[in-house]
């Protein structure tokens, strides 16, 4: 007959595999006891994974910063300028210089610092025959020049006013 197992204290009756089961039963409810916000992360993001895209945006919503915020409104007013501008432009071509002044005017204040909406609407008081506006306007778009072209048209213009 083999030798009996020595159980530890208060072990009463019960085996050595039950006494291992529940050792390795408590071991892992302390872990978890200890590590309960770990697991609870763990599980909570095992469980989002399927919905990563949604629970991304629900749980961390995009917050605009103050610089991505300046440079969205500078890039609205850029593409409203250029719309303005060849709004003004087609109104010219077919004839209502007026109406395309105008909306010239709307294109310089939508970006004041752009040379061609200064440069255009000095052509459309040349056709306007307003030309004391043509000669300040064709001065404006010289100034605000970014490019030999620029210059260039602006110059032509001027020279047309004078």
């Amino acid at each position: 007959m083999g030798k009996k197992a020595n159980l530890p204290p208060g072990a009463g009756n019960k085996s050595q595999q039950k006494l291992a089961s529940r050792n390795r039963r408590n071991n892992l409810v302390a872990y978890a006891r200890r590590h309960a916000g770990l697991v609870a992360v763990a599980v909570a993001a095992w469980a989002c994974k399927a919905y990563y895209p949604k629970a991304k945006a629900y749980f961390f919503p995009k917050k605009r910063s103050s610089r991505r915020g300046k440079a969205d409104a500078a890039a609205d007013r850029g593409a409203e300028w250029a719309v303005l501008l060849s709004k003004a432009d087609g109104l010219v071509a077919k004839g209502a210089v007026a109406e395309g002044i105008a909306v010239y005017r709307e294109a310089i204040n939508a970006a004041p610092k752009l040379s061609p909406a200064h440069t255009n609407l000095c052509a459309a008081y040349l056709q306007d025959s307003q030309l004391a506006m043509a000669l300040n306007s064709c001065k404006r778009g010289y100034e605000l020049a970014k490019d030999d072209d620029e210059k260039a048209a602006a110059l032509l213009n001027y020279g047309i006013a004078q």
